[in-house]
């Protein structure tokens, strides 16, 4: 198996994705704009890592913090408030609806309006937050060698896939 996706990676090109230059502050908060309203004007760093064309890092240099770059995109601050054990609950509920019940602290990080370690804090451990949402907890820690190369494989053909149709680089 190792062989096997040792071969499928020698055989592909790697491309870099672009490096940005000069960065006008309008060119990072229009794309931090159009990031955020994606997720009805609340965003995280994480949701704005993945999709964003720039890294969360170079906005919070850019203005000084996460949230004055927020408020000066014209979005809203995520505030503790909006936290209650309760919002946070739903919201890894509708999370897991789109994994099909089943769902791992990165793909909540994907799709969900907090971070997965807000309700690591919250509830003790992330296995505690499933299962007060009555979510089913995920118990494959311990991958193979051949799982783990199998999967390096895969994210490889997606990602190259996703570079070639243009849609990070």
């Amino acid at each position: 198996m190792q062989r096997r996706v040792i071969s499928i990676l020698m055989g592909m090109n790697f491309q870099l994705k672009p490096f940005y230059r000069n960065i006008s502050d309008e060119d990072l908060l229009e794309d931090l704009r159009r990031i955020g309203l994606s997720f009805g004007g609340k965003i995280q760093r994480e949701q704005y890592n993945s999709l964003g064309k720039y890294h969360s890092s170079t906005v919070e240099k850019r203005f000084g913090t996460w949230n004055k770059a927020l408020l000066k995109a014209g979005l809203e601050i995520i505030t503790l408030r909006d936290m209650t054990d309760e919002n946070l609950l739903e919201d890894l509920r509708r999370v897991a609806m789109i994994f099909d019940g089943k769902i791992k602290m990165d793909q909540y990080n994907s799709k969900g309006n907090y971070h997965s370690s807000t309700l690591e804090k919250r509830f003790g451990t992330w296995n505690k937050a499933l299962i007060a949402a009555g979510l089913e907890v995920s118990s494959s820690r311990n991958a193979t060698n051949d799982d783990l190369f199998e999967n390096i494989a895969q994210v490889w053909l997606k990602t190259r896939k996703t570079t070639e149709n243009g849609r990070y680089g």
